[in-house]
Protein backbone atom coordinates (compact mmCIF):
# COMPACT_ATOMS: atom_id res chain seq x y z
CA UNK A 1 0.00 0.00 0.00
CA UNK A 2 1.35 3.30 -0.77
CA UNK A 3 0.05 6.56 -0.50
CA UNK A 4 1.41 9.92 -2.53
CA UNK A 5 1.54 13.28 -1.57
CA UNK A 6 1.03 15.99 -4.13
CA UNK A 7 4.57 18.27 -5.09
CA UNK A 8 4.79 21.41 -5.68
CA UNK A 9 7.15 21.58 -8.38
CA UNK A 10 6.90 24.98 -9.37
CA UNK A 11 6.25 26.62 -6.05
CA UNK A 12 8.63 29.53 -5.41
CA UNK A 13 9.84 30.81 -1.79
CA UNK A 14 9.54 34.34 -0.53
CA UNK A 15 12.70 35.97 1.11
CA UNK A 16 13.27 34.11 4.98
CA UNK A 17 11.16 30.93 3.76
CA UNK A 18 11.59 27.75 3.05
CA UNK A 19 9.08 26.15 0.48
CA UNK A 20 9.27 22.39 0.67
CA UNK A 21 7.19 19.40 -1.29
CA UNK A 22 6.95 15.71 -1.45
CA UNK A 23 8.49 15.08 -5.01
CA UNK A 24 9.42 10.93 -5.00
CA UNK A 25 8.14 7.96 -2.65
CA UNK A 26 9.68 4.50 -3.96
CA UNK A 27 10.97 1.03 -2.36
CA UNK A 28 12.81 -1.80 -3.38
CA UNK A 29 12.23 -5.47 -1.77
CA UNK A 30 14.70 -7.76 -2.13
CA UNK A 31 17.94 -8.47 0.17
CA UNK A 32 20.91 -5.94 -1.16
CA UNK A 33 24.24 -3.86 0.57
CA UNK A 34 22.81 -1.09 -2.04
CA UNK A 35 19.64 -0.08 -3.63
CA UNK A 36 19.65 2.17 -6.67
CA UNK A 37 15.83 4.16 -6.76
CA UNK A 38 16.35 5.73 -10.69
CA UNK A 39 14.92 8.40 -12.05
CA UNK A 40 12.99 9.68 -8.94
CA UNK A 41 11.55 13.43 -9.14
CA UNK A 42 13.14 16.32 -7.26
CA UNK A 43 11.23 19.17 -8.78
CA UNK A 44 11.53 21.67 -10.69
CA UNK A 45 15.11 23.30 -10.62
CA UNK A 46 16.71 26.27 -8.64
CA UNK A 47 20.09 27.66 -7.23
CA UNK A 48 19.07 27.06 -3.78
CA UNK A 49 17.92 23.75 -3.80
CA UNK A 50 17.80 21.43 -1.09
CA UNK A 51 16.75 17.93 -1.84
CA UNK A 52 16.17 15.41 1.25
CA UNK A 53 15.64 11.58 1.32
CA UNK A 54 13.94 10.06 4.03
CA UNK A 55 14.75 6.05 4.20
CA UNK A 56 13.94 3.43 5.92
CA UNK A 57 15.04 -0.15 6.25
CA UNK A 58 15.32 -3.31 7.97
CA UNK A 59 18.43 -5.66 8.32
CA UNK A 60 17.24 -8.76 9.95
CA UNK A 61 18.97 -8.63 12.94
CA UNK A 62 22.66 -7.69 11.80
CA UNK A 63 24.46 -5.05 13.20
CA UNK A 64 24.23 -2.56 10.09
CA UNK A 65 24.71 0.60 9.18
CA UNK A 66 23.23 3.20 6.17
CA UNK A 67 26.77 3.93 4.64
CA UNK A 68 26.05 6.37 2.33
CA UNK A 69 23.19 7.95 0.18
CA UNK A 70 23.75 9.98 -3.20
CA UNK A 71 21.26 12.54 -5.29
CA UNK A 72 22.37 12.26 -8.65
CA UNK A 73 25.95 11.21 -7.82
CA UNK A 74 26.50 13.59 -5.45
CA UNK A 75 26.54 12.32 -1.73
CA UNK A 76 24.28 13.72 0.98
CA UNK A 77 25.01 14.25 4.34
CA UNK A 78 22.80 12.27 7.11
CA UNK A 79 21.10 14.79 9.42
CA UNK A 80 19.14 11.83 11.94
CA UNK A 81 19.28 8.30 12.37
CA UNK A 82 17.71 6.09 14.79
CA UNK A 83 18.10 2.52 15.06
CA UNK A 84 15.83 -0.15 16.93
CA UNK A 85 18.45 -3.39 17.10
CA UNK A 86 17.15 -5.23 19.74
CA UNK A 87 15.46 -7.80 17.02
CA UNK A 88 15.96 -6.47 14.03
CA UNK A 89 17.70 -3.80 13.67
CA UNK A 90 15.27 -1.44 11.71
CA UNK A 91 17.30 2.12 10.70
CA UNK A 92 15.19 5.55 9.95
CA UNK A 93 17.07 8.15 9.10
CA UNK A 94 16.93 11.41 7.23
CA UNK A 95 19.60 12.88 4.44
CA UNK A 96 20.17 16.08 2.74
CA UNK A 97 22.14 17.29 -0.14
CA UNK A 98 22.48 20.50 -2.74
CA UNK A 99 21.19 19.45 -6.17
CA UNK A 100 20.47 22.62 -8.28
CA UNK A 101 20.02 21.34 -11.44
CA UNK A 102 18.24 18.62 -13.24
CA UNK A 103 14.35 17.57 -12.71
CA UNK A 104 14.88 13.88 -11.75
CA UNK A 105 17.84 11.74 -10.68
CA UNK A 106 18.85 8.32 -8.68
CA UNK A 107 18.89 7.73 -5.47
CA UNK A 108 21.40 5.23 -4.42
CA UNK A 109 21.39 4.37 -1.04
CA UNK A 110 24.32 2.25 0.21
CA UNK A 111 24.49 -0.36 3.46
CA UNK A 112 27.37 -1.54 5.39
CA UNK A 113 25.87 -5.17 4.91
CA UNK A 114 22.76 -6.88 3.08
CA UNK A 115 19.51 -6.78 4.59
CA UNK A 116 17.83 -10.36 5.12
CA UNK A 117 14.91 -12.01 4.38
CA UNK A 118 13.85 -9.59 1.85
CA UNK A 119 13.41 -6.82 4.04
CA UNK A 120 13.91 -4.09 1.38
CA UNK A 121 14.53 -0.43 1.66
CA UNK A 122 12.00 2.86 1.24
CA UNK A 123 12.82 6.78 0.61
CA UNK A 124 10.84 9.80 0.44
CA UNK A 125 11.91 12.60 -1.35
CA UNK A 126 11.77 15.78 -1.06
CA UNK A 127 12.61 19.41 -2.53
CA UNK A 128 13.43 22.62 -0.22
CA UNK A 129 14.40 25.66 -1.61
CA UNK A 130 14.50 29.34 -0.29
CA UNK A 131 16.24 30.87 2.45
CA UNK A 132 17.45 27.28 3.37
CA UNK A 133 20.96 25.54 3.87
CA UNK A 134 22.01 21.94 3.85
CA UNK A 135 22.15 21.22 7.69
CA UNK A 136 19.11 20.88 9.59
CA UNK A 137 19.06 23.38 12.47
CA UNK A 138 16.97 20.68 14.47
CA UNK A 139 16.46 17.14 15.05
CA UNK A 140 15.02 14.58 16.92
CA UNK A 141 14.66 10.63 17.18
CA UNK A 142 12.83 7.80 18.87
CA UNK A 143 12.91 4.02 18.66
CA UNK A 144 11.34 1.02 20.80
CA UNK A 145 10.31 -2.50 21.02
CA UNK A 146 7.20 -1.58 22.42
CA UNK A 147 4.67 1.52 22.20
CA UNK A 148 4.32 4.69 20.01
CA UNK A 149 7.63 6.59 18.72
CA UNK A 150 7.79 9.95 19.27
CA UNK A 151 9.81 13.06 20.05
CA UNK A 152 10.10 16.68 20.20
CA UNK A 153 11.66 18.74 17.58
CA UNK A 154 12.06 22.92 17.27
CA UNK A 155 9.88 24.04 14.67
CA UNK A 156 10.19 27.62 13.08
CA UNK A 157 7.50 29.50 10.87
CA UNK A 158 8.14 29.34 7.30
CA UNK A 159 10.70 26.23 7.67
CA UNK A 160 10.07 22.72 6.70
CA UNK A 161 10.23 19.17 8.77
CA UNK A 162 11.08 15.47 7.66
CA UNK A 163 10.41 12.55 9.67
CA UNK A 164 11.19 8.80 8.76
CA UNK A 165 9.46 5.85 10.49
CA UNK A 166 9.82 2.16 10.10
CA UNK A 167 8.43 -1.25 11.79
CA UNK A 168 8.62 -4.81 11.55
CA UNK A 169 5.37 -6.46 10.54
CA UNK A 170 2.97 -3.59 10.06
CA UNK A 171 0.89 -2.55 7.08
CA UNK A 172 -0.24 1.18 8.14
CA UNK A 173 1.30 4.63 9.89
CA UNK A 174 -0.75 7.15 11.40
CA UNK A 175 1.58 10.41 12.32
CA UNK A 176 0.60 13.18 14.39
CA UNK A 177 2.45 16.72 14.14
CA UNK A 178 3.34 16.01 11.21
CA UNK A 179 1.64 14.78 7.45
CA UNK A 180 1.77 11.72 5.95
CA UNK A 181 3.09 11.29 2.65
CA UNK A 182 4.04 7.71 1.96
CA UNK A 183 2.80 4.69 3.51
CA UNK A 184 4.16 1.19 1.86
CA UNK A 185 5.52 -2.37 3.08
CA UNK A 186 8.02 -4.32 1.62
CA UNK A 187 8.27 -8.36 3.45
CA UNK A 188 6.49 -7.42 6.52
CA UNK A 189 8.23 -3.59 6.76
CA UNK A 190 6.32 -0.76 6.77
CA UNK A 191 8.49 1.96 5.49
CA UNK A 192 6.49 5.70 6.35
CA UNK A 193 7.64 9.31 6.22
CA UNK A 194 5.97 12.55 6.95
CA UNK A 195 6.82 16.28 6.57
CA UNK A 196 5.07 19.81 7.30
CA UNK A 197 5.69 23.53 6.82
CA UNK A 198 5.45 24.99 10.61
CA UNK A 199 3.17 28.20 10.50
CA UNK A 200 4.57 29.54 13.87
CA UNK A 201 7.47 28.87 16.00
CA UNK A 202 7.28 25.83 18.76
CA UNK A 203 8.50 22.78 20.21
CA UNK A 204 6.57 19.95 17.86
CA UNK A 205 5.51 16.94 19.13
CA UNK A 206 6.00 14.29 16.88
CA UNK A 207 4.55 10.71 16.60
CA UNK A 208 4.48 7.40 14.54
CA UNK A 209 1.74 4.84 15.28
CA UNK A 210 1.53 1.59 13.54
CA UNK A 211 -1.68 -0.20 13.36
CA UNK A 212 0.43 -4.03 13.49
CA UNK A 213 1.11 -4.48 17.06
CA UNK A 214 2.58 -7.79 16.41
CA UNK A 215 6.38 -6.95 17.02
CA UNK A 216 7.05 -3.30 18.01
CA UNK A 217 10.33 -2.87 16.49
CA UNK A 218 10.65 0.46 15.48
CA UNK A 219 12.05 3.89 14.63
CA UNK A 220 11.92 7.17 13.96
CA UNK A 221 14.03 10.22 12.51
CA UNK A 222 12.56 13.98 12.63
CA UNK A 223 14.78 16.74 10.73
CA UNK A 224 13.95 20.16 11.28
CA UNK A 225 15.05 22.94 8.75
CA UNK A 226 14.81 26.74 9.65
CA UNK A 227 15.32 29.73 7.39
CA UNK A 228 18.86 30.84 7.98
Amino acid sequence: MTMFSSPWFGSKAAPGEITGSNTANATAGGSASSYTFSSQSIGTADDSRIVVVAVTVGFNGSVSTVSGVTVGGTSATQQAAATEGASENFRAEVWSVAVASGTSADVVVSLSAATGNNRGCGISVYRMIGDVEVSAEATGTDDRSSGTLSTTVSAKEDGFIVGAAVQFYSDACSWTGLTEAADAVTANVTHSSAYVAPTSDSTLTVSAAFTNTYNLASALAVASWHPT
